[in-house]
């Protein structure tokens, strides 16, 4: 019998996650598959468990969205950090964005009978500002971004509680956002040279989607071990706001403004300081150091790996 800690996400409350879960349930008790549950939203309580952990574990069951990846993968390789084993993840993309999801090319309607298999696939490991001068490690999954995306997740995560389960919270949060619009100046230091621009933000890709289905860096791959750099120059409001209409069809590239850079590394200042997000999680703030882990995490979809 395998053994199979299911994190089941507290944030997450609607019909949908219910009947997912409880499809999960009786799959597992008729492939004789022993789930342990914890009940949580984050990262950091599932890492101590998980180091806590006396039995052989054989995967982390993770259906959910985006936090919920973010949250599992963050504990995995803080785990991972510590020189611990790290077991495979089982993923089921049921959450509210699950643009993660998009990045592999699933989708939560078809997911229980897909033949799909993901594999081993790439971490961005994010060295950050939290408080004044502190730093810390985090680790994600998806797509990151500082500046204007960081504002507009700030913003989310004021909004009132049933906002937050709308799928189209990020597009209402990224129109408010205009009105508190400003342009950073950032240095971008990658492969030995160094960039220098003014914009509002820069994103900073491991898979293709973000903001609920926006097409940020379509050619970003989750294994092929780059990480994808995007940023505007001298973008202003007016513009910003036409890029916004694109960025879902993933035409937002063709401006003459836009820029995109593969590579493994990089450091990242600002001025003024901007704040961070990665996986739609306020993560700190600006400057930032980011590394491409390759290879690092197995995942497959659940269903897959009892077959």
């Amino acid at each position: 019998m395998k053994n199979v800690l299911f994190v089941v996400n507290t944030n997450i409350c609607t019909w949908t996650y219910r009947k997912v879960i409880g499809s999960i349930r009786k799959i597992c008790l008729q492939k004789d598959i022993k789930i342990h549950e914890i009940h949580t939203s984050s990262g950091d309580d599932l890492f101590r468990v998980l180091k806590q952990w006396q039995k052989p574990l054989h995967a982390v069951l993770c259906p959910g969205g985006d936090g919920t990846i973010h949250s599992v993968v963050h504990a995995c390789m803080s785990l991972l950090y510590e020189g611990c084993h790290v077991p495979s993840i089982w993923y089921v993309p049921a959450g509210r964005g699950n643009d993660f999801g998009r990045s592999l090319k699933l989708h939560e309607k078809n997911i229980l009978n897909s033949r799909e298999s993901i594999g081993k696939i790439d971490v961005l490991e994010i060295e950050v500002t939290t408080d004044g001068t502190r730093k810390q490690k985090i680790w994600g999954i998806n797509v990151g971004g500082a500046g204007y995306d960081g504002y507009v997740v700030r913003i989310m995560k004021k909004m009132p509680w049933i906002l937050q389960k709308w799928k189209g919270i990020y597009t209402l949060a990224s129109l408010k956002a205009l009105t508190q619009y400003q342009t950073h100046h950032f240095t971008l230091l990658t492969d030995n040279q160094e960039y220098s621009f003014q914009c509002p933000l820069v994103v900073f890709a491991n898979g293709s989607f973000f903001g609920g289905g926006m097409k940020i860096v379509p050619d970003a791959k989750i294994n092929d071990g780059m990480i994808d750099i995007l940023w505007g120059e001298s973008i202003g409001r007016i513009q910003l706001l036409l890029l916004f209409m694109k960025v879902f069809r993933g035409t937002h590239i063709r401006d003459q403004s836009i820029r995109i850079r593969k590579t493994r590394e990089f450091i990242l200042h600002c001025t003024p300081r901007a704040p961070v997000e990665v996986d739609g999680e306020h993560i700190g703030w600006t400057p930032i150091h980011v590394k491409c882990i390759p290879h690092v995490l197995n995942i497959r979809l659940f269903h897959i790996v009892h077959e």
